[in-house]
């Protein structure tokens, strides 16, 4: 089965909403003083977050809440143009 999401897709989010359990969503982090998004699925856990890739091929891992820049709910998604060979 072909990956719905692929690099360099476009995905729309919405800042003015809260994420829901389970939601898809871009998270923002701090990944070696850099910031990074990542598309996941979120979900809390006491003071932590679950995060798990919408690819199956990458474990979840948890996280600390304060580790979290930022996270908003995935609205729509804009796939990139791609030249078949």
């Amino acid at each position: 089965m072909e990956p719905k999401y692929h690099h360099g897709d476009c995905v729309v989010v919405d800042g003015g909403r809260a994420v829901r359990e389970r939601e898809a969503c871009v998270v923002y982090r701090d990944e070696t003083g850099e910031r990074v998004a990542r598309l996941k699925v979120l979900s809390r856990r006491g003071w932590r977050f679950r995060l798990e890739s919408l690819n199956r091929a990458y474990k979840p891992f948890d996280l600390a809440a304060s580790a979290i820049i930022g996270a908003f709910p995935l609205i729509d998604h804009l796939p990139a143009v791609r030249r078949k060979r």
